[in-house]
């Protein structure tokens, strides 16, 4: 059996208890005080910025013949089209569908792409 190396065994504490107090600091210190309506309406806006950030380089950016990436918007662009529908239906609030008919549209575009 072998033994427990000191060195890994208190990063991994040091590393746990600073997640911990990073995620549950917030909660303790806020939980008793409510939010004014401007911070709440804020906050309603950094998931989608957060999705639109990751997504938008997988959707604009193309691999390249020699794996470089180029920034393409135009007919070419399969991911930019498959994004079409499903951005139209982001608006309408369904997120299931959302997801739907992106999968879908992708699906569809890169099978007769081919």
């Amino acid at each position: 059996m072998g033994t427990i190396n000191t060195g890994i065994l208190m990063l991994t504490l040091a590393l746990s208890l600073s997640i911990y107090l990073e995620r549950s600091l917030p909660l303790l210190l806020l939980s008793s005080s409510s939010l004014s309506a401007g911070v709440v309406r804020w906050l309603d806006f950094v998931a989608p910025a957060i999705l639109a950030a990751i997504l938008l380089p997988a959707v604009l950016l193309i691999r390249q013949p020699d794996e470089s990436y180029a920034l393409v918007f135009g007919f070419d662009n399969a991911m930019l089209w498959a994004t079409i529908p499903a951005f139209i239906l982001a608006f309408k609030g369904s997120y299931f569908g959302t997801i739907a008919v992106g999968m879908l549209a992708t699906a569809l575009i890169r099978y007769f792409n081919t």
